[in-house]
């Protein structure tokens, strides 16, 4: 969120500062402050932030709070100004994830509906020109980022729902991001030509056009014909369009500018890929409670399948950083309020084994379950290559003195296990074809398996960024 300096030229504090009488401007500004301070509410209490009071009001209350105030105002600055301008389309957002934070999918998809049309009110879908200046610029680039976040809400939740998405699909292809926002002023070390922040987001918006034109239609029976052909136009379609440093053969010039880096960002790169390892393990422990409640049973329920997936490859995918903080001492009690314990890579290949045992037992029912457990085997043996010649902990510990070919049964000639019996070939072997057809936007976003980024973990909306199989 950046408001538009030519509209503002505020931060936070200069707009609480500012003389009386504000303008409508500024009074939505005013709302979209309270909606976010609304959202951030719905997080705690938290481990980190054991309270109950802010500011001697209690968290309900202030909730209420800002609530009432941000409604009374919104409505006030809707009969002054029908229009309405970028920042009402932010603040109705946050109202609108605050609800999907409740779980009230009703009242998610009425606000996404309602900003929608805010959106077209105010008239960010067009490219519109303005004065010839930087702040301009920044403007529409705001623009084209709101819109192109508001186009892959709505693209997901209308899968979800099965319902027809608000914003045609025609008025995100000339709104697309085209600048960068960090500037190589601010940023001497960061490179013109790295991979944007918004990278990720731009993906998500590229993979929701491709699921509208080639979608199954709405109400129709799971074809696995048309699941392969619908695959194979996203091999000849959407892949290709990927940047270069997320493509399945990526290209590794950024990654390889990583021991450049100064010595801090370093620092905070190791920490956030420890950051991010904490959470794939509780992710899987999570996972095994949910399907504990299933009483362990086979089952077709994508968010188990796919989610043990996720989490197990970035698991393994961890194993092979050479710069990882394995095994410190120095550990902190706790990451986002977990406790931790000793991070080892024989914690995160029991984790991740147990992950793969899951799939393999759901691989008789689910296809896409039997896809994840196959190139989930084969990540195994990637793995085992590096982490073999690497640590004597695994190589030498009790559980862990085979090669993993032969803990897993796996046939070195073909890459799976010899239990397995792949003599139907009707069977489909790629997953993309495999995802439950009742969400299969959500369900082609896997991680990929050469490329993590541990930057992406922060993402405002719960996609996985790295798109790619091997």
């Amino acid at each position: 969120m950046i408001p538009s300096s030519s509209r503002h030229n505020l931060s936070g504090r200069q707009w609480w500062l500012k003389d009386r009488p504000l303008s409508i401007a500024d009074i939505e500004f005013a709302v979209l402050i309270l909606r976010i301070c609304l959202y951030a509410a719905q997080l705690l209490p938290s481990s980190l932030h054991d309270i109950d009071k802010i500011s001697a009001l209690s968290l309900p209350e202030n909730r209420n709070v800002c609530t009432e105030v941000g409604n009374s105002l919104a409505k006030a600055c809707l009969v002054l100004d029908w229009k309405g301008s970028l920042v009402r389309v932010q603040h109705l957002l946050f109202a609108a994830i605050k609800f999907s934070c409740e779980g009230r999918t009703d009242q998610f998809w009425e606000g996404i509906a309602a900003a929608s049309q805010a959106a077209q009110k105010a008239g960010i879908q067009r490219d519109s020109s303005g004065p010839e200046n930087d702040s301009w610029e920044l403007e529409k680039e705001m623009r084209r980022r709101v819109f192109c976040s508001l186009y892959l809400l709505d693209s997901h939740l209308s899968r979800q729902l099965d319902r027809v998405p608000f914003l045609p699909d025609s008025l995100v292809a000339d709104m697309l991001p085209r600048m960068h926002l960090v500037t190589n002023d601010s940023h001497p070390d960061v490179d013109s030509g790295a991979p944007e922040l918004f990278t990720e987001r731009l993906m998500q918006v590229q993979l929701a056009r491709f699921w509208r034109r080639s979608g199954s239609g709405r109400n129709s029976e799971y074809d696995p014909m048309q699941a392969e052909q619908r695959y194979e136009q996203f091999c000849a379609e959407y892949l290709p369009s990927l940047p270069a440093a997320f493509a399945l053969k990526p290209d590794t010039k950024w990654d390889n500018q990583i021991a450049s880096l100064a010595p801090y960002k370093q620092v905070l790169l190791r920490s956030q890929k420890k950051v991010l390892a904490i959470a794939a393990l509780r992710e899987l422990e999570a996972i095994s409670a949910l399907h504990a409640m299933f009483n362990g049973c086979n089952t077709r329920f994508g968010a188990i399948i796919f989610n043990t997936f996720e989490a197990s490859v970035l698991l393994l995918t961890l194993c092979t950083h050479e710069d990882f903080p394995f095994d410190e001492e120095d550990n902190p009690g706790h990451i986002l309020g977990l406790k931790v314990g000793r991070l080892t890579r024989k914690r995160f290949i029991q984790a991740a084994e147990k992950g793969l045992d899951r799939l393999q037992l759901l691989a008789g029912l689910s296809d896409m379950a039997e896809a994840g457990a196959r190139t989930l085997a084969q990540l195994f043996i990637k793995v085992s290559r590096d982490v073999d010649s690497v640590s004597p902990e695994i190589s030498g510990g009790p559980s862990w003195n085979t090669s993993f070919s032969d803990l897993l049964e796996v046939n070195c000639d073909t890459g799976y296990p010899a239990s397995w019996d792949f003599s139907n070939s009707s069977l489909v072997t790629e997953p993309l074809s495999m995802m439950a057809p009742e969400d299969s936007c959500a369900g082609l976003q896997s991680s990929s398996l050469d490329l993590v980024s541990p930057l992406d973990f922060a993402a405002p909306f719960d996609f996985v960024s790295q798109l790619g199989f091997e």
